[in-house]
């Protein structure tokens, strides 16, 4: 199975190591996840580590998660329950308090301030987190919006999967769907001959 940065699975935690704050977790990969306690949303924490009474997740708990970090030389991918998806103009971040952000890329002046108003927009209409993305510069905000709407249709794609799948399961796989950037690329490629 593929653990390409940016892959979300549905998996099951195998064990909980208090002392690493972490848990391993079983995504379909030769070797299990490292999915550390600050990587995991509070939705997943049900039980108390009776030492110091912080929330912490279960042994046998189903999460949803997407790979940070890839696995290399003997050592799990590094996973995070806080997902984020990238489309060709924003970057969708679910499951967070709505918040519209800019790259930083975008230097100071009329266009960062335009997108961030998008953003901001975005944000209220959709109760959505996102960043807009630096490729976005000089893009209409319907555009920026439909990137969006892509984006969170997705999402609630991938949680119907979800729901339907069991543990592990492949439920998202990184650049499957080839970004307008890369269509225009190929139409430009093969027009010229």
């Amino acid at each position: 199975m593929s653990t390409e940065k940016g892959n979300i699975y549905l998996a099951q935690v195998h064990s909980v190591a208090v002392s690493y704050r972490a848990a391993f977790v079983d995504y379909g990969a030769v070797r299990d996840g490292f999915l550390p306690f600050d990587e995991i949303e509070n939705k997943y924490k049900t039980k108390r580590n009776h030492e110091t009474g912080e929330r912490i997740i279960r042994r046998d708990a189903v999460v949803v998660v997407q790979v940070k970090k890839p696995a290399v030389a003997g050592k799990g991918a590094l996973l995070t329950t806080h997902l984020s998806l990238a489309g060709d103009y924003v970057a969708y971040l679910p499951d967070r308090l709505p918040r519209g952000m800019v790259s930083r890329k975008i230097e100071e002046g009329q266009e960062r301030e335009r997108l961030q108003q998008i953003a901001s927009d975005l944000a209220k209409t959709y109760r959505a987190s996102l960043v807009v993305r630096t490729e976005a510069a000089g893009q209409s905000a319907a555009r920026i919006e439909k990137d969006l709407k892509k984006l969170i249709t997705l999402h609630e794609n991938i949680q119907a999967q979800a729901q339907k799948r069991t543990a592990p399961a492949l439920l998202y796989q990184e650049g499957a769907f080839p970004s307008v950037h890369v269509m225009k690329w190929l139409k430009a490629l093969f027009l010229k001959k």
